[in-house]
């Protein structure tokens, strides 16, 4: 077992996959048999909260056909119609281990194996569970890096495992969740799972078999399946469960706005808030190419869901920043935040991952030119219902740094509170 955190200490395992025809209709049947989630118009988070137990329909009605109703209508969105093949995938073979308690903070860490959750190299994984004290739940989105080339897929993980989860969350407080689920943390009482970013894709791909432009061929792109798999499991173990937070830091923030949409249609009206700590995307064409958003959605399989154009100004642009109007409009009873530093390295990095695959060659984006947009991206978020945006006047890819806790950014907690109060 490897010791190199890139690689996790996950046992190996085959390719699960099909695109036969057979498969597709039934999967079709089977979501046409599923009432499509809606949410009452209740204006204040507490009301909602309230009303969770006796609307069922949620996470308990979903559970048993989160995984078909995923793989059938879920939406990510990068550039274009999803190409990915059809792909289910069961666990058949489901193990726990017992990691203990972190210090100073109460709820014992279980790591769940999941022979049917891969990493891009077709290792098996699973995900953590950290039990809390009540029937709210945080779903964490691990970062990991990504891998569209060469360079970045040597640096991004392909595997993880129980001694992973226990060397970076367990013995660490909460590790890079610290600040919202360590010792006085916002949601230091929730229920918490952990799914590991193994698949280079922002935990929204749906694409297997793929060669990787000057980089490793074979890749499993399935972090969508993933995440399927593992709400399939929470559901059907935690049909109480009453309040749901999506949260991730890094990449993982960005990945949370990608993976809101899969996350509502499980949780339903039970999902009240959103944290990209992290991730921010500035809304300008320059620091955002439409090549490399191009070269994401088809290396990775994603694209934009079927009603984009129903909840974005000007859905003819097709820009990655349309993520937040489309997520304010799309989804108006969540609470949603976006941290950001006034510069962030990690994404001006992952912005020009792929530039190779331009026809022509977008300038290097500055640091300044990076607060330029996100100054941009405040101003329009502060015109956006449900939307809040925390920036901080320093360099970070995760303003909730662990060393600070949420304490740090100016008027966080005071949001935060709004999720955690009954």
């Amino acid at each position: 077992m490897s010791e190199d955190p890139r690689h996790g200490d996950g046992p190996g395992g085959d390719v699960v996959g099909s695109d036969d025809d057979a498969l597709a209709a039934r999967i079709r049947a089977a979501a046409e048999l599923i009432e499509p989630p809606t949410g009452a118009p209740v204006p204040v988070l507490r009301r909602r909260a309230q009303r969770r137990v006796r609307r069922r329909r949620g996470l308990a009605a979903a559970g048993s056909v989160a995984v078909v109703l995923a793989v059938a209508a879920s939406a990510t969105l990068l550039v274009g119609p999803n190409h990915g093949r059809v792909s289910v995938a069961e666990p058949v073979a489901v193990a726990d281990r017992a990691l203990g308690r972190s210090p100073g903070v109460a709820g014992e860490w279980t790591w769940r194996d999941m022979e049917a959750l891969k990493s891009r190299t077709g290792k098996a994984s699973g995900y953590g569970i950290r039990e809390g004290a009540g029937d709210d739940l945080l779903v964490y989105l691990d970062e990991s890096g990504v891998c569209l080339d060469g360079d970045s897929c040597r640096a991004s993980a392909d595997g993880f495992g129980a001694n992973d989860l226990r060397r970076r969350f367990v013995a660490r407080n909460g590790g890079p969740a610290a600040p919202l689920i360590g010792p006085g943390a916002p949601f230091a009482g929730w229920d918490v799972a952990v799914v590991p970013g193994i698949t280079g894709d922002l935990h929204s791909g749906r694409q297997s078999g793929v060669d990787v432009p000057g980089g490793p061929a074979g890749q499993r792109f399935v972090g969508s399946e993933n995440l399927d798999l593992v709400l399939a499991w929470l559901a059907e173990e935690r049909p109480n469960t009453q309040r749901v937070v999506l949260a991730g830091s890094g990449s993982g923030g960005l990945a949370t706005l990608l993976a809101t949409p899969q996350v509502e249609r499980v949780a339903g009206e039970r999902l009240v808030g959103v944290i990209a700590n992290g991730g921010a995307v500035p809304g300008s064409g320059q620091i955002v190419p439409s090549c490399v958003v191009r070269h994401w959605s088809l290396l990775w399989g994603v694209g934009y869901p079927d009603d984009w154009g129903d909840h974005v100004p000007d859905p003819s642009t097709k820009r990655l920043a349309d993520l937040y109007p489309y997520l304010a409009d799309r989804f108006p009873n969540v609470a949603f935040a976006q941290l950001s530093g006034t510069d962030d390295p990690t994404m001006r990095a992952l912005f020009r991952t792929g530039t190779d695959q331009c026809d022509q060659q977008p300038a290097p984006v500055t640091s300044a030119g990076f607060g330029a947009g996100v100054a941009s991206l405040d101003r329009r978020l502060a015109n956006l219902k449900g939307w809040e945006f925390f920036l901080v006047d320093e360099t970070t890819s995760a303003p909730l740094a662990p060393s600070d806790g949420a304490a740090a950014v100016p008027g966080f907690l005071k949001w935060a509170q709004t999720l955690v109060e009954p």
